[in-house]
């Protein structure tokens, strides 16, 4: 169980970097289909958003939304698959683990800001580094919460 979690947490952080790897254009085409998918039901569900000047507005509002739900996801996970590799994996007491583990995730999302600075079209947002440490943190305290002292 131990190397799975490490190897489920190496994963993760994996593909989360190859997601900042993704070129500007590139990644606003992914989720752009997402939010194109989404304008798509709310026009159809509210005819309010009928002009052009409408679905622009609320094209970018949802391209915005999507992009920060996504960087919220992923961290999220990221901070569940961390809590669980430390959890199993360190001999450190819990409040050491626990700390460190927030800390792990705090450091990936700056160092994945970091990164992104060097991708084309890309920039690297302290906004971001604080969306993914608080969504790490999120799953970090709700695993912890489950666990209820487990570990």
């Amino acid at each position: 169980m131990r190397i799975f979690s490490l190897l489920f947490l190496c994963g993760w952080m994996l593909l989360i970097i190859w997601f900042s790897a993704q070129p500007a254009a590139q990644s606003k085409d992914m989720s752009g289909m997402v939010v194109q998918a989404l304008v798509n039901m709310v026009t159809a569900l509210l005819p309010v958003a009928q002009s052009v000047k409408e679905q622009q507005m609320l094209i970018q509002y949802l391209h915005s939304m999507v992009r920060k739900a996504a960087h919220g996801a992923n961290y999220f996970v990221l901070g569940v698959l961390a809590y669980q590799t430390f959890r199993l994996n360190t001999g450190i007491k819990k409040q050491g683990w626990l700390a460190g583990v927030i800390l792990f995730c705090a450091a990936f999302a700056a160092l994945d800001e970091l990164h992104q600075v060097y991708v084309p079209g890309r920039s690297g947002e302290l906004r971001d580094v604080m969306i993914d440490s608080g969504s790490a943190i999120v799953g970090i305290l709700l695993c912890w919460a489950i666990g209820r002292g487990k570990g």
